[in-house]
């Protein structure tokens, strides 16, 4: 067999790990999907899960419709689809009606690969139920260079998930090469008949027997790979084993490879694939054929084995086969196969994959049971300059697909690293529990384009934290366990009443579930007569809700332990508001900035009575009162216990949560200096220090602009009180804020924590400055409409003695920047706690006003306000709300998010319909601008969404004729629901591009955008590149849980106006994306007056096709080639200052 080359088979994987097949064949999905790619002495694995990472990353097809439809009758022989042409751009064929085709009908596609390098054509064909990836036929077929002939059958064709596709009702036929590799050359894509054989394929009676002790290979090496072809295919017998014979020459763990093929293997899901990790040394390994399944757990049909091919990973080491033969060894696969026989039981230290590269495979014949407080711990070093993303996948025996597996990832800065998955936290996607005692596989693989990384190992770990004499509670559900605690379930008879389970997510293994409504526990002790009770008393919260409880108690065997009684204000200043003035850095590691007070840790020492140990639990707002999450009882008066407890808390959750981001070496930091940030430099900031930065800086404005100057102090002395001032010519009032360095969710990773300085804080009496790490300092300011020349910006500091200065000198274009009436802002709720206890509407609109106030200054235009249902007892309240959002200056139509729904849930929705009518023929009557009406938020997650969607659309429109509707849209499977609306939010799930927006403008729908990734580019060039007419962001306030921890929640904290005492402050503090929205604000008006100037203008003119030529037209050619949005604006100024030239 000849060899194949390796140019275009590593462009081919490198493409199937990393570009989104939703791309080219015209869907967006979030499936899981295996691949093999195949070379005649190789199979190069590639984990499901990269696939699917990619697809959520890229929109639908943007290709054309090449050919009308024909009509639908039986498929004729010799119709040609395509000749002549070549796989890239994609060719493809359409039916409208679906087209009919009878089961001696194939696909025949005869063509070249004029390269000398094998090349990929790929093969998709729908029918009318196929509606993502799984649902539709899709083939591979690797073409070595030269003629070649590829015939489809049109009988027994199935869909990934192993559904008959119907050819009677065929769609589309899509013939195509990936993404970026050479195409081949067709030269006809035909339909003919060709009568096919009767019998079964699966039956195989032509199978030839297997002899036993045959030898496939001996004395061999694994690459390239070792490949045997059974023609007819090979009869196995249940007794019968592959035993393959080798050794390991090199000095760590490498991986070894088998494939094994029947005659209904058509590709990766198909057939048995397994890794074995080898390590240094002879070894010997045994596949009984007995019960061996392929990737979907179908049974193999060993009586057809057509292939079996054993080999390395490119690049990767080989093995030294001393021989592969057959041999029949009875009771073999007994306990072998996925889908029964006993399990292995793991043991406490027990590794796999030492040294293994990524991606890396374990495969469990049998499968492995582990223990519910067991650990599966995955080591190694990440070698690369820059975090990267880390994925584990487990299976069980049930495993198909993603939503059947566990799904694990953590975001790992450089260096060692230590990834832990909790047994009891194996969750699949859907809500179901893995099967912990029969698993099947682990992968462990990396993001794509990053790595290889080489594993140290994978093992397993547990054991307690507690010293031996202590006992430990671990309250809440049964299949939620932590090492060393004995769990206590709701009904256990310890508790009065019984509990409640509470389940958050799996972030703290302490805290991550508890249970409420429990009044008493009593526990037996009799190791001592004294003892040290500690109990782990908070719920850690999700999503908007934080546990408020104003008065709590706990008396540990009549002595109080922790008594709270708080009215709201004060609950609100210690609690919510705790930990605000903390820092990373200069406070601490995350753990000492906010996770180790996340436990509402209570520790006593008390006397033991009659036996036992009682806690009594006294609290108000449910639903949690009487909560526990855990208790530890420890002989004498002795803390250690606890401090184990913690100490262990702490290494689990640093483990849980990098963080990403260095400290600035303080050496750097030789005396003090204050200098300023050149244009440019992006406003999410993190630690840095270059020497080089300038004191002084020249920048350009138009009169009617907001101005943002960053600033950065380094000293190496601190400062408890530094001296600021503002030096801006006469007449101009400018605000400065500090950069609050924060530990958050953003860009570092999905599972990993950066240290920002994105909080802009406006209260300077706060400010500090800490000897080696900087501290940014921002300045904003309006350009008057009256200003011209240059405006010179001076930032003065003292620290520790030390006077500092740094200079921007900003020279104004006398041209004044119109305004935008295109709406564009925020999702904007009020805090959580005016929730809890409502603040007199006079205090919350005075509250909301300075929000407000806040937003605007910036240059905001939109706003999804925070309303009340506009039921008939609170219309009025909902007008006013409306007023107060129209006088701060927003412009209409306000985004209603929720009313539609809670009228909708609180009166039916018949009568939503009427309160919908009603409210408008208000707000009419009072001069306020009608809201738009959000019926849909991702209807995807409605059971019914299109019944659902009409009713709630019917009843309006029987009520509110001409009430505006509208929804939010996020999955191309949307796209049925546009009729209903009059305009729709859609983001990078549906869709955005000028070309679909030029097509819901046709249909008489507005598109707007809604919860994009670049913010500012939203705000401005993009917005106006693809056609949007509004934007709103979610959200300007949304803190999950306890808003001093980011880790709390399922999704990042977004809070555009961050958490601050006092709302109302004289400079308010504000998220630096808050700038990075006024920057795409700014963009905006300017290429709305400069479209103003083209009609007239040839620059103008030119200078806009220029732009427009430089901005791509759909977001996924953004995300692939961002333009320099800096150096287009600066064009923009240049230009307007050049109109104003004498």
């Amino acid at each position: 067999m000849a060899a194949c080359g390796r140019g275009n088979m590593g462009k081919i994987r490198l493409w199937l790990s990393g570009f989104a097949w939703g791309a080219m064949l015209g869907v967006m999905a979030s499936v899981v999907m295996g691949v093999a790619v195949f070379r005649p002495d190789i199979w190069e694995k590639l984990s499901y899960e990269r696939i699917e990472r990619a697809l959520t990353r890229k929109t639908q097809s943007t290709l054309d419709t090449s050919a009308p439809p024909p009509a639908s009758a039986p498929a004729a022989s010799g119709a040609v689809l395509f000749a002549n042409t070549r796989t890239a751009p994609a060719l493809e064929q359409n039916y409208a009606p679906p087209h009919a085709f009878g089961p001696d009908d194939v696909l025949v596609i005869k063509g070249r690969n004029a390269s000398n390098d094998f090349v990929e054509v790929d093969l998709r064909i729908d029918d009318s139920a196929s509606k993502d990836w799984g649902s539709r036929f899709g083939g591979v077929k690797t073409v070595p260079p030269g003629p070649f002939e590829w015939v489809v059958p049109f009988k027994g064709l199935t869909d990934q998930n192993k559904r008959a596709m119907d050819i009677n009702a065929i769609t589309r036929i899509i013939l195509f090469s990936p993404e970026n590799l050479p195409a081949a050359q067709i030269a006809s894509v035909t339909l003919e008949r060709r009568p096919q054989p009767a019998a079964a394929a699966g039956s195989a009676p032509g199978a030839a027997p297997a002899r036993a002790n045959a030898a496939l290979f001996t004395d061999a090496s694994t690459s390239p790979a070792l490949e045997q072809n059974y023609a007819p295919p090979r009869a196995f017998g249940p007794d019968d084993a592959l035993v393959i014979k080798g050794s390991n020459p090199t000095g760590s763990a490498i991986e070894v490879d088998l494939r094994i093929d029947d005659s209904a293997s058509k590709d990766w899901g198909s057939r048995f694939g397994m890794a074995k990790s080898v390590p240094p040394g002879p070894f010997e390994w045994v596949v009984p054929f007995k019960g061996l399944a392929d990737q979907n757990k179908r049974e193999m049909d060993i009586k057809a084995i057509t292939r079996i091919i054993l080999f390395s990973p490119e690049n990767q080491p080989a093995a030294q086969i001393a021989s592969a033969s057959i041999e029949n060894r009875p009771g073999a696969g007994d306990t072998t196969g996925s889908t029964g026989g006993a399990a292995n039981e793991a043991k406490m230290g027990q590794s796999w994959l030492k040294g293994a590269r990524t991606t890396a495979e374990q495969e469990f014949y049998p499968p492995m049971s582990f223990a519910q407080d067991q650990e599966v711990v995955v080591t190694g070093t990440n070698t690369d300059s820059k975090p990267i993303t880390l994925y584990l996948r487990i299976d069980d025996v049930n495993s198909k697909n993603w939503n059947s597996r566990v799904n694990a990832t953590v975001t790992v800065p450089p260096g060692p690293f230590t990834f832990r998955s909790p047994v009891s936290s194996w969750v699949t996607p859907s809500k179901a529990r893995l099967d912990r005692t029969r698993v099947a596989r682990f992968v462990i693989s990396l993001g794509d384009g990053e790595g290889p990384i080489r594993l140290g190992d994978v093992h397993v770990a547990g054991g307690s934290p507690l010293p031996k004499d202590a006992l430990g509670l671990r309250f809440g559900p049964a299949d939620v366990s932590v090492p060393g605690f004995e769990t206590v379930t709701r009904n256990d008879l310890r508790l009065s009443p019984a509990g409640r389970d509470l389940v958050r997510t799996q972030n703290d293994p302490l805290l991550s579930s508890g249970l409420n409504g429990v009044r008493t526990i009593t526990v037996p002790w009799t190791k001592s007569d004294t003892a040290t009770i500690s109990l782990w008393t908070e719920d850690q919260g999700e999503w908007e809700y934080f546990p408020h409880s104003l008065h709590r108690t706990f008396i540990i065997n009549g002595q109080v332990a922790l008594k709270e009684d708080y009215r709201p204000d004060e609950w609100v200043e210690k609690v919510f508001h705790r930990g605000l003035w903390k820092e990373a850095m200069i406070d601490g590691d995350p753990w000492e900035v906010y996770a180790s007070r996340r436990a509402g840790l209570v520790t006593a020492t008390v006397p033991v009575i009659d036996g036992k140990i009682t806690v009594q639990i006294s609290s108000d707002q449910p639903p949690n009162d009487g909560y526990i999450a855990a208790m530890v009882i420890a002989p004498g008066a002795s803390t250690a216990a606890a401090e184990a407890v913690e100490a262990w808390r702490r290494g689990r959750y640093m483990e849980r949560w990098p963080v990403v981001d260095k400290p600035v070496d303080p050496k750097l930091a030789q005396g003090t200096t204050l200098r300023v940030l050149p244009y440019g430099t992006p406003r999410s900031q993190h630690p840095f220090w270059d020497p080089n930065l300038p004191t002084q800086t020249r920048l350009k404005a138009l009169r009617g602009q907001m101005v943002s100057i960053d600033f950065l102090a380094f000293s190496d002395q601190s400062d408890a009180n530094p001296d600021v001032a503002l030096k801006l010519p006469e007449g101009i009032t400018g605000e400065v804020r500090w950069g609050k360095w924060t530990y958050m969710r953003r860009g570092g990773g999905e599972n990993s924590l950066s240290i920002t300085s994105d909080v802009l804080e406006g209260d300077l009496t706060r400010l500090r400055i800490a000897a080696g790490i900087p501290r940014r300092m921002n300045v904003t300011f309006t350009v008057p409409e009256t200003a011209s020349g240059t405006l010179p910006v001076v930032l003065a500091m003292n620290i520790g003695g030390a006077s500092v200065e740094a200079r921007a000198d900003v020279e104004v274009a006398p041209v004044t920047l119109p305004a935008t009436a295109t709406p564009v802002g925020y999702y904007m709720a009020a805090p959580n706690p005016d929730f809890w206890f409502p603040p007199k509407p006079a205090t919350a609109d005075r509250l909301m006003a300075c929000d407000l106030k806040a937003l605007r200054r910036f240059g905001l235009t939109g706003l999804s306000p925070d309303l009340v249902t506009p039921t008939a007892d609170q219309r009025a309240r909902y007008l006013e709300q409306t007023r107060l959002a129209k006088d701060a200056g927003f412009s209409p139509p306000f985004f209603d998010y929720v009313s539609v729904k809670l009228l909708a849930d609180k009166v039916g929705v018949q009568a939503m319909g009427e309160n919908i009518g009603a409210t408008e023929a208000a707000l009419t009557a009072a001069g306020l601008p009608l809201p738009l009406w959000s019926i849909a938020d991702e209807p995807q997650n409605l059971q019914s969404p299109m019944m659902d969607l009409k009713r709630l659309r019917d009843a309006i429109r029987v009520y509110a004729p001409k009430a505006k509707i509208a929804g939010q849209l996020n999955d191309i499977k949307d796209k049925p629901f546009l009729p209903f609306f009059d305009t729709v939010l859609v983001n990078t799930g549906f869709g955005v591009s000028a070309r679909d927006f030029a097509d819901l403008k046709a249909q008489g729908i507005t598109p707007w955008l809604y919860n994009m990734p670049d913010i500012e580019a939203a705000a401005g060039f993009l917005l106006w590149r693809v056609g949007a007419e509004g934007y709103i962001q979610w959200h300007a306030r949304a803190a999950t849980a306890d808003p001093s921890d980011p880790t709390d929640g399922r999704e990042p904290d977004f809070m555009f106006l961050p958490l601050t005492a006092d709302r109302c402050q004289s400079v308010p503090t504000v998220d630096a994306m808050v700038v990075a929205t006024g920057d795409g604000i700014t963009d905006l008006r300017l290429l709305q007056w400069l479209d103003g100037r083209a009609a007239s203008d040839p620059k103008a003119k030119a200078l806009r096709d220029e732009i427009f030529a430089a901005i791509p037209g759909d977001w996924v050619g953004f995300e692939k080639q961002k333009p320099n949005l800096p150096a287009l604006r600066r064009k923009l100024i240049d230009y307007a200052g050049a109109t104003a030239a004498p």
